[in-house]
């Protein structure tokens, strides 16, 4: 291309400079300085030089034409090769898994001409972490499916159903309430009043508190049954399985008899383990094989009577939750626990810093969203 264009500049460099100087050469030459009037013998070489020139601008026409071409041609091949990164960087980014703390990913809500909405890929999972202060309330979808774990205090029963009903959530498949403190079942009977719930999932242990007895009462009412978990029993919700991990007996601490189940969707894993404490943690440990998880649930709001650094490094996180609220009286979570987290390495989120954290999985990939 370089070397096309050179060899244009130089016949315009001949066409411009030499040429007049061969004319002036020649009639310098000539005895008489008027010899233009004589006209005789100047007339062919002025005629000559006159071809010369043309043909230099017939040369120079042609390369020109040549250098066209070839520029539409070096264009043409760019915007193909442009097109081509395109596409190729919307297929990278739809797989990039980098934990965004503190920043929302806004949702594409349509593509073209901004009119349709693309369906749903049926082959992500999402796990959501609703922020419903200090307490636990989650929300896992999968394809048309979903599934709830707790519903934080009576107060965030409103704030959950307003979460499920704005995911597009109509029924539950499985409903689990980890253990009955307020702070987990409180907001279950806003739950149950508003939305269909084909599988109730809870342990068997009472608390002695209105809460709970109205939650029974309405479960009774409403025609529903309470499954009691079996520690080894799995269950499918679409392209994702949970299976029972614990309460493999019965405890004296309520917080221990909480329903610890794990997810799986292709190679991630995500650990959801209520409130239980040291003596349950270490039950799990002795009588489960595979605990490792990429998402961990962390025990208890972070209390210090949890979490473990055994079960920690069994589990080996990459990313952890906490759901606590902010500027609690509990003083959740304890500076000890924050440590042995970031010993094993784990990402550490947390509903009073991040709001409500959404975590999707394609099933090798996963990507992260907060609210805050």
């Amino acid at each position: 291309m370089a070397l096309l264009s050179n060899i244009l500049t130089a016949f315009w460099v001949l066409a411009l400079l030499v040429v007049p100087a061969i004319f002036i050469y020649n009639i310098g030459k000539r005895k008489n300085k008027h010899s233009l009037n004589k006209g005789k013998k100047l007339v062919p070489t002025i005629s000559g030089l006159l071809a010369i020139c043309l043909v230099l601008l017939v040369v120079a026409g042609g390369i020109a034409e040549l250098i066209s071409l070839e520029n539409l041609k070096t264009a043409q091949g760019s915007s193909e090769r442009i097109a081509t990164n395109s596409q190729t960087s919307l297929s990278v980014d739809k797989k990039s898994a980098s934990p965004q703390v503190g920043v929302t990913r806004q949702n594409v809500s349509s593509i073209g001409n901004g009119s349709e909405t693309p369906p749903p890929d049926q082959n992500i999972v999402e796990v959501h972490f609703i922020d419903v202060g200090q307490g636990d309330s989650i929300l896992i979808k999968s394809g048309e499916l979903a599934m709830l774990i707790d519903a934080g205090e009576i107060k965030s029963g409103e704030t959950v159903t307003n979460y499920l009903k704005n995911t597009g959530i109509s029924k539950l498949e499985y409903l689990i309430g980890t253990h009955p403190h307020t702070d987990h079942i409180g907001g279950l009977s806003s739950i149950i009043q508003a939305f269909d719930i084909k599988t109730i999932i809870m342990p068997k242990v009472e608390n002695t508190t209105k809460t709970f007895d109205e939650l029974l009462d309405l479960i009774k009412e409403k025609g529903l049954k309470i499954t009691s978990p079996v520690v080894g029993q799995e269950y499918t919700l679409d392209k994702a399985t949970f299976k029972i991990l614990a309460p493999a007996k019965k405890y004296k601490g309520i917080n221990d008899n909480s329903v610890v189940i794990r997810l799986s969707h292709g190679e991630n894993d995500f650990l959801f383990t209520g409130d239980i404490e040291k003596k349950a943690e270490k039950d799990i440990l002795d009588n489960t094989k595979n605990l490792d998880a990429e998402v961990l649930k962390v025990a208890h709001h972070g209390s210090n009577s949890s979490s473990t650094s055994k079960f920690l490094k069994t589990v080996k996180p990459k990313y952890t939750v906490i759901c606590v609220g902010e500027d609690n009286k509990y003083k959740h979570p304890h500076p000890e626990t924050i440590k042995r987290i970031e010993l094993v390495g784990a990402l550490i989120y947390r509903t009073d810093l991040n709001g409500s954290i959404v975590f999707k999985s394609d099933g090798s990939e996963i990507t992260i969203t907060t609210t805050k």
